[in-house]
């Protein structure tokens, strides 16, 4: 009797331990591959072309992977090029432009374009009364070379530094591109005089090639009292509408910021946000070191389930060497939904967050290479303005990266490209292996007969089913339009500018400044990424866990036959 409830108590315990098990094998069971060091430039954002290759653009670089990110080439070093470096205002002001927060896209007839913020170079409200801030947009008639035709689709020239940023397009269908974009400029302020902001939409009629310029507001910054921000947009998986990644900031005062998911049916109209990332530690800090969940991406996968990136900075503040710039003490950080969404049940069905991420999500492991020459800078390093892509059956997370020397002097890693499986990798058509059915011969039977001329079946290439491609497709852009409120002076230098990136101050940062991170590194363009130790498989554990209560199962019941014979 003794042994009998010894054993009970084994099999008990070997019952309580399995939830643990199944924990201990999926951890680390969601994690990135080793990552690809792409080259110079910050704020990554990848789109797929209709033929496979990838188009990677870190603010004025431009890279191209025709290998589903295995490896990437550098095709273009300046993708503004050739444009004018400044713009008269109607006040008669001069103003040197800087653009950035590039993103790029692919339209149904193989044309593209870009989509960036163009503004006041080096702002200085102490010197400079007036500030300049528009959208824009270039084209180009294929997937390569230089883009022309610069178009504004927003601008002002108000005398406060405040504006237009962040622009990221989308497909919303065969005839219309929706250009979502963050205005702090118009969305009025808090009874304390904090600023709020909007996410607004501009959209263009493919067929006729024009675009409509009045601005639709999507989330009002009014209504929610939010700084709401950097918005992505991404169509689900069943074409049931839209979901939105933006920062939030509930109170624009204090700096703190969430990540958060809102839907729509039609992209215009967005309801049900909820929080899915917050930080740990919640303060209601002034400046601008307070904890936040910021600068998040979305993407959806073949299955229907979410991504979503941010940059966060709670976990770097343990680290050793930090940045006067809070942007250069963040991590990338990204969770995947743990069911498909879809709006045609009534609802999205994501839990809110508290203090963390979701329970509607998990968390996935995302690698990054921060050795150099001199040493690994685990320590120190950073991964800012990040971005999630779905496309070819991997989840691509994408980082401008680099490491702080010292509060103030920093060395750039430059863009790095990590991915994970999460459907069948594309396969070119060129590339499909054929193969030639068997040959064979007739028998021959007596009297002899002549022999049927042996002629090979025609080779054929098995099909093969192009994956569809994502919402980054739409058509090129018309010529440049007169501005309403500005002239642009020619260009005033030989050689196109570029961006260099300039450290943070204390208190609120400038918003161009905190978004204008530019990595310079010496990351090879192709060079294979540098392999990291594979976590446990997830079967061990699991299969320790089976063993254990199978064996524990068995002497249960053979002592309880033992038992009732005696």
């Amino acid at each position: 009797m003794p042994a009998l409830k010894r054993l009970s108590a084994l099999l008990l315990s070997a019952l309580l331990l399995l939830p643990a098990l199944a924990v201990a094998a999926s951890a680390g069971s969601l994690a990135t591959e080793a990552p690809v060091r792409v080259g110079s430039g910050g704020y990554p954002r990848m789109t797929r072309l209709a033929d496979g290759d990838l188009i990677v653009t870190g603010e004025t670089t431009e890279y191209r992977s025709s290998d589903n990110g295995a490896t990437y080439k550098k095709t273009s070093s300046n993708l503004f090029s050739g444009l004018p470096s400044s713009v008269k205002t109607a006040s008669g002001a001069t103003h040197a432009l800087t653009r950035a927060n590039t993103v790029p896209i692919e339209l149904p007839d193989g044309s593209m374009m870009i989509f960036y913020r163009c503004h006041t170079k080096n702002y200085d409200g102490s010197v400079q009364k007036e500030f300049y801030t528009s959208i824009r947009v270039l084209s180009r008639a294929g997937s390569s070379g230089p883009y022309s035709g610069e178009t504004v689709l927003v601008e002002s020239a108000p005398l406060v530094h405040h504006g237009y940023w962040e622009p990221y397009p989308i497909l919303l269908d065969e005839n219309t591109l929706a250009v979502y974009y963050s205005d702090d400029l118009n969305a009025g302020k808090t009874s304390s005089g904090g600023y709020l902001q909007d996410i607004r939409v501009l959209t263009y009629d493919i067929p006729s090639r024009t675009w409509d310029k009045t601005p639709r507001v999507c989330l009002s910054g009014k209504e929610h009292q939010s700084r709401d921000g950097m918005p992505t947009v991404e169509r689900l998986a069943d074409g049931s509408g839209y979901v939105m990644s933006i920062e939030a900031q509930p109170k624009p005062a204090s700096y703190v910021f969430c990540t958060q998911l809102w839907f729509s049916e039609n992209g215009y109209d967005w309801k049900s946000g909820v929080i899915v990332a917050e930080p740990e530690i919640y303060k209601n800090k002034t400046d601008n070191k307070a904890p936040r969940c910021s600068a998040p991406g979305v993407a959806v996968l073949p299955d229907g389930r979410i991504a979503v990136s941010y940059q966060e900075n709670v976990t770097t503040r343990r680290r050793a060497v930090l940045s006067d710039s809070v942007d250069c003490n963040v991590t990338m950080k990204v969770i995947v939904s743990k069911d498909p969404v879809s709006l045609r049940t009534g609802g999205h069905g994501l839990a809110a967050a508290y203090q963390g991420i979701s329970s509607s999500f998990e968390e996935v492991e995302v690698r990054r290479d921060f050795t150099d020459s001199s040493g690994d800078h685990s320590d120190a390093a950073y991964s800012i303005w990040n971005a999630v892509t779905c496309a070819n059956g991997y989840l691509y997370a994408l980082s401008g990266t680099g490491y702080n020397l010292s509060a103030t002097e920093r060395r750039g890693f430059g863009v790095q490209i990590s991915r994970l499986q999460v459907g069948e990798p594309f396969v070119r058509p060129e590339t499909a292996p054929i193969t030639t059915p068997p040959v064979t011969t007739p028998p021959v039977t007596s009297p002899p007969a002549t022999t049927p001329p042996q002629t090979e079946p025609p080779r054929t290439e098995p099909p093969v089913t192009l994956p569809p491609a994502t919402e980054h497709t739409t058509e090129p852009a018309t010529q440049p339009e007169t501005s309403p409120t500005a002239t642009e002076a020619p260009e005033t230098s030989a050689e196109a500018e570029s961006r260099t990136g300039t450290p943070e101050t204390t208190g609120l940062p400038d918003r161009e400044t905190r978004e204008e991170q530019t990595e310079t590194g010496a990351g090879t363009e192709t060079g294979p990424a540098v392999q990291k130790k594979d976590s446990l498989p997830v079967w061990i554990p699991a299969l320790g866990g089976a063993a254990l209560l199978a064996a524990a199962t068995a002497a249960f019941l053979l002592l309880r036959r033992k038992h009732k014979q005696q």
